[in-house]
């Protein structure tokens, strides 16, 4: 999509609805003079970074509400243009005749994402420092707005950008070679040092890529999944550890039909609880639909949650569900203990925690043994550069294989015009994610995604 940087830009910068302040934000080369046809003040003149209180005006001296209007003169605001912010009163009536007030006077409202997209093009922040704006505003837990904070500080940009400029230092010397040496007989780097650099240089981008994962369960959420065979108890247990009456609970084997997804917060991480469906044969096209998909779900969880019903004895189905998870990091549930004990704790070798979804018993040890599961799988500090984006993962995964081969065609005698078209391209991966090398239509893929007013 194709937007016009050279309009002035206006969009409410607060989430809509009442509330006891609003924002509304302009940018562009017109913001300046716009000012005195909506805003006046008996205060003083309008000056740069000078807060000013004042009125806002509707027409013919009349006045719509008392407001606070802040000047950003460029380059020195968040979209290194021309940007004021006037706050008033949170009321939708009055937010909305300043916009309408906004947009006769010469601006247009803006499209999700446009104040963020301006400062990327000009250069105020890069593209993952972009893609942070919008994490953060979207976090739900601490070490999500830890992680975003990071990013915009630019801490993780600078390793990609010392990335591709040893990708560069390495090229330029490679040209060099090409250059000079047939007329000199001179080499700027020699056929080993090229083979050790990119052997470096791979070592570095996995590096990088072998933070995702970690990066990933803190960005997206870590995925917990219930599972069990039918009827023991595992939407009662996705209700408990909710604190609510989210799935349907009967007696009748395979209720649940479709996997059900919460999210909760637990200590700082983001956590998707999963209720699958019961897992046994069924002749019932839906229930199988719904068995496939809990397949999926279970697949793709970070940590499962084995649920057997301890007041009846453990069958052959239970056994043949648990080959199917025993190797993925897993806590054994024993539950309905408010119906007495009939089954071995030390179950296959294995202990388990005993809880009752009904009164509530063992649930607080559930909820940390999953709290100290996700710590020993993130092992979060502050001091991290974790990559979390899966556009980032995917190209730095394209710049791997890149290297990989640049660094093969070297080892095995290529001249070094092949390889370096190999590593052109790694060059180009890297520069795709901070945004120095810019793709086709990058409003589309990224900024669309903001809410309006960022």
């Amino acid at each position: 999509m194709f937007l016009d940087t050279e309009d002035t830009i206006t969009a409410l910068a607060t989430p809509p609805g009442r509330a006891a302040l609003g924002t509304v934000r302009i940018s562009g080369k017109k913001c300046r003079e716009l000012l005195p046809i909506i805003f006046t003040s008996k205060k003083g003149t309008i000056v740069p970074f000078r807060p000013l209180l004042g009125k806002v005006i509707l027409g013919n001296n009349r006045f719509i509400d008392e407001a606070i209007l802040t000047y950003y003169e460029t380059p020195r605001s968040y979209t290194r243009e021309d940007l004021a912010e006037i706050t008033c009163h949170g009321n939708p009536l009055i937010l909305d005749e300043l916009l309408a007030r906004i947009v006769a006077s010469g601006a247009r409202l803006a499209r999700p994402g446009e104040f963020t997209y301006r400062a990327f093009l000009n250069g105020r922040i890069d593209l993952v420092q972009a893609e942070s704006v919008n994490d953060l505003i979207s976090a739900d837990s601490l070490y999500q707005v830890e992680l975003a904070i990071q990013q915009l500080d630019g801490r993780l940009s600078e390793r990609f950008q010392n990335l591709r400029q040893s990708f560069i230092e390495l090229i330029s010397l490679m040209e060099g070679n090409i250059d000079l040496s047939e007329e000199q007989h001179y080499n700027f780097i020699d056929r080993k040092e090229m083979i050790q650099r990119a052997v470096l240089l791979i070592d570095q981008v996995q590096e990088l890529l072998g933070t995702f994962e970690r990066g990933r369960m803190i960005r997206e959420g870590y995925y917990v999944a219930l599972v069990g065979k039918p009827n023991v108890g595992k939407s009662s247990l996705f209700n408990a550890l909710l604190g609510q009456n989210r799935a349907i609970v009967t007696e009748v084997a395979g209720t649940t039909r479709d996997y059900l997804e919460e999210r909760i917060t637990l200590g700082n991480y983001l956590v998707h609880l999963v209720d699958t469906a019961g897992i046994r044969e069924s002749t019932e096209v839906v229930e199988q639909e719904g068995i496939r998909r809990s397949r999926q779900v279970i697949e793709n969880a970070d940590l499962i949650v084995f649920v057997l019903d301890q007041s009846a004895e453990v069958t052959a189905e239970d056994g043949e569900l648990w080959e199917t998870v025993k190797n993925r990091d897993n806590i054994i549930v024993f539950n309905k203990l408010d119906l007495g004990r009939v089954n071995v704790i030390g179950w296959e070798g294995r202990n388990g925690l005993c809880v009752s979804a009904i009164n509530g018993v063992g649930l607080d040890q559930l909820m940390n043994e999953i709290r100290t599961r996700i710590e020993n799988q993130v092992k979060y500090s502050a001091s991290d550069s974790l990559i979390s984006s899966l556009r980032h993962k995917d190209l730095l995964q394209r710049a791997l294989g890149a290297l990989k081969r640049a660094e093969k065609g070297l080892t095995e005698g290529l001249t070094e015009e092949y390889p370096l078209i190999d590593l052109q391209e790694a060059v180009q991966s890297v520069g795709e994610i901070t945004g120095e090398v810019t793709v086709e239509d990058l409003y589309t893929h990224i900024f669309r995604n903001f809410c309006i007013g960022k």
